[in-house]
């Protein structure tokens, strides 16, 4: 082989293999032309998401932002003889690499996707405004709990029916004493209180109506450390029960009959004439005369500045007492309500009865109120609102009423001392007792109660 001539170097060759068309491999020496070397900038991936989900890498040519192929294209099958060798081939057309999106970056708010987002907006109003009357309460609800810290919401059974017995004795400690004890049925009202039963032992000395119910009264005299025991048992099935009332739908204090008059004056504990109560009042209410509006008032102002306590004394506080002490029991804080109530020109009463807590399961004495709303197309409403358990027209199916406030002092009053005495000589020291056990409940139903 001549020598290559002087000044010149040798060409550069290499070993290239090729497949005949026989099907045989076959080695060749090649020249290979020298090329400047490229200065290559450095390989750069991005990662994709797929539609299925999964993450790739690519590799990103910067020269000119297209992607590189992510693999080398499918191995060929079949005989030797129909193989061939693809020519160089091209990266398939994608879309440039500036215009795909990596991952987690904000969408692109083109015309349509701003178009469907304000589709979605509008039916999201528009169902909201169809079903306001149904996600008014509960979202009110919500926003109470979240402000106040306390639940914005109870539930309760649609229906419990139960079946208790009170048991009662008096002893007389240090003397003999003659006594009476003088108790109410509990009212019979169809769909609200039903008294499906009542059972005495023994049975009572006599029975009669007055203040518009049935009474029952037993007598009989007691021996030194001797002791009369009374029991009774309640066959009582009740409902829950609430006030669709809104201030739309009440009248003003002006259409409130003058019917209802003995519910606006003082009376045994209820001071409306008290001028610290009619201060108050005042303050809460303002110059409001829609009757919803003043008793809801009052109720939230309670509700925010009383606590509740209990007492030993056998008599409730007065409005003074209440007020001084932002505090009472049941009694006092209806007491109270209704003093408030009265005071602007709006009936309120006590209902006095025993309450029923399925939490520590047990009956106890409880008082609570009922108020007078007059309604703008005529007829009025009487609900009940139990401001101690945050129940503003509405009742659960846990009272149970012993006594309806008549408006006359000594009737009121005499309710307090069911048992009543009399002795010779030195005071016979008594000692009253009175229990309540739950013989039988079943509840059905259920219902929610939103608190304004």
């Amino acid at each position: 082989m001549a020598n290559p001539p002087q000044g010149r170097a040798a060409p550069r060759t290499e070993q290239r293999y090729y497949i005949d068309p026989q099907g045989q491999v076959v080695q060749k020496t090649v020249p290979v032309e020298e090329r400047p070397p490229l200065d290559e900038p450095a390989p750069q991936h991005r990662y994709y998401r797929k539609p299925d989900g999964t993450v790739v890498r690519q590799r990103v040519d910067a020269s000119t932002r297209q992607v590189a192929p992510a693999a080398a294209p499918p191995a060929q099958h079949g005989p030797p003889s129909q193989q061939r060798v693809p020519a160089t081939q091209a990266a398939p057309a994608r879309r440039p690499a500036a215009a795909l999106r990596p991952i987690g970056a904000s969408p692109r708010w083109t015309g349509k996707r701003i178009a469907k987002h304000l589709f979605v907006i509008l039916v999201i109003i528009l169902l909201l405004f169809a079903s306001w009357p149904m996600v008014k309460q509960p979202l009110h609800a919500m926003y109470n709990m979240i402000t106040s810290g306390e639940p914005g919401f109870q539930t309760f059974p649609k229906v419990a029916e139960f079946i208790i017995l009170r048991e009662m004795s008096l002893t007389a400690q240090t003397n003999s004493l003659t006594y009476t004890i003088d108790i109410p049925k509990p009212f019979d009202i169809p769909g609200i209180h039903e008294r499906k039963g009542l059972t005495a032992v023994p049975v009572p000395s006599s029975e009669e109506q007055r203040k518009g119910q049935d009474w029952m009264l037993w007598s009989g005299a007691i021996g030194l450390g001797g002791t009369a025991t009374l029991s009774i048992t309640y066959h009582m099935k009740l409902y829950a029960t609430m006030w669709d009332i809104a201030a739309k739908d009440a009248a003003d204090v002006s259409a409130i009959p003058a019917s209802y008059d003995n519910y606006l004056v003082d009376e045994w504990k209820i001071t409306p004439s008290d001028p610290e109560v009619k201060a108050l009042a005042k303050q809460i209410v303002g110059s409001e005369t829609n009757v919803y509006t003043i008793l809801l008032k009052i109720y939230k102002w309670m509700d925010d500045n009383l606590a509740y306590r209990t007492q030993r004394s056998a008599e409730p506080q007065s409005c003074s007492q209440t007020l001084a002490a932002r505090a009472g029991d049941c009694d006092d804080q209806s007491i109270l309500l209704a003093s408030l109530a009265r005071s602007i020109g709006v009936p309120v009463w006590l209902n006095l009865g025993i309450i029923y807590d399925p939490v520590r399961d047990y009956w106890g004495g409880h008082g609570w109120n009922n108020v007078y709303i007059p309604l703008k197309g005529g007829g009025y409403d009487i609900a009940t609102v139990d401001i101690v358990n945050k129940q503003f027209l509405f009742r659960d199916p846990y009272h149970v009423s012993d006594y309806i406030d008549d408006g006359i002092s000594q009737d009121l009053q005499d309710y307090y001392t069911s048992w009543s005495y009399s002795y010779t000589g030195h005071p016979p020291n008594a000692k009253s007792t009175e229990k309540y056990t739950v013989q039988d409940l079943k509840t059905t139903g259920s219902v929610i109660y939103y608190n304004p």
